[in-house]
């Protein structure tokens, strides 16, 4: 598993599906990997999801692709995802893999100068 030197990165370590970490159910956003830590989708759990974040990480368990998660309790999910998104597609000039397009909001750019301060 791999580290996370992105400042803007969730901080939390990956953990694997097949592990046992206890996931909360609240609001928050997360990141799911393949087994070399290249993300493959990055989530918002919002007030309306079934379960929180617990419910949303658990929906991608059975991708076979997916081998771990990490993630951030936020209340303020749906700007913190939208930033994730949005240093993600400026890094790679795309959104993660999958992340389908028409659940992708809007998102913020972000000057070189601003990724170099941090």
């Amino acid at each position: 598993m791999t580290s996370n030197p992105k400042p803007w990165g969730i901080r939390m370590p990956w953990a694997p599906f097949t592990g046992e970490r206890a996931v909360s159910g609240s609001t928050g956003v997360y990141e799911i990997s393949d087994a070399e830590g290249h993300s493959l989708y990055i989530g918002a759990a919002g007030a309306r999801d079934l379960f929180g974040l617990k419910g949303c990480i658990g929906a991608h368990a059975s991708d076979p692709e997916a081998t771990q998660y990490r993630y951030e309790v936020t209340s303020a999910y749906l700007s913190r995802w939208m930033e994730l998104l949005g240093r993600y597609q400026q890094e790679h000039g795309r959104p993660p893999p999958l992340n389908r397009s028409e659940e992708t909001p809007s998102l913020p750019r972000f000057s070189p100068a601003t990724n170099a301060a941090e």
